[in-house]
């Protein structure tokens, strides 16, 4: 599927959603870093790597999603600056191939004012498109506002994935 229009933002009417381009690749770079930068700290991906985006791979995948291999969507405010952005693909599940919520992230000042809302709604609307079966996200289990918004978009908990640190300290639960 390709991307999508440009869509006014109707319940946050100084912000817009668009889809983005190579111009775009610098803020998604820095949002994509604080994003990882965010996950490290709520303990949700202590792997989380700040420096991705800015790596080699990291643009080639940027770029992929920017020209059609997913789905890239930045938002921004009224004065034109990027305060989010979602990345998204075709990937495989235990279903079979789905649509795949990769990330997702509003910086602070911008939250809870319709951003996160209209992107996931952009992202539905992509995903509709695609004939896929199903879309698929994954989510920290401490982010309360961001389970909220999905459950009220109609995604619901299938799978529980527990992971254990691998550490010298880690302790074995059998001794």
């Amino acid at each position: 599927a390709g991307q999508p229009e440009d869509i006014d933002v109707t319940r946050a009417p100084q912000q817009r959603r668009t889809s983005a381009t190579t111009d775009d690749l610098p803020a998604l770079q820095e949002l994509h870093r604080a994003l990882c930068l965010a996950e490290r700290a709520s303990g949700y991906d202590a792997d989380a790597d700040p420096s991705f985006a800015a790596s080699a791979s990291g643009r080639t995948y940027l770029s992929a999603r920017i020209q059609g291999d997913g789905l890239a969507l930045v938002a921004r405010d009224g004065a034109n600056v990027t305060v989010g952005f979602l990345l998204a693909g075709v990937r495989s599940g235990p279903r079979g191939r789905v649509s795949g919520l990769e990330s997702m992230f509003v910086v602070p000042a911008a939250r809870r004012r319709g951003v996160g809302t209209a992107l996931l709604e952009q992202f539905l609307a992509w995903h509709r498109s695609s004939g896929l079966p199903s879309a698929s996200l994954a989510v920290a289990p401490a982010n309360r506002a961001a389970i909220a918004l999905y459950r009220k978009a109609g995604f619901a908990g299938t799978t529980l994935v527990m992971e254990r640190g691998s550490s010298a300290d880690a302790r074995d639960p059998e001794t």
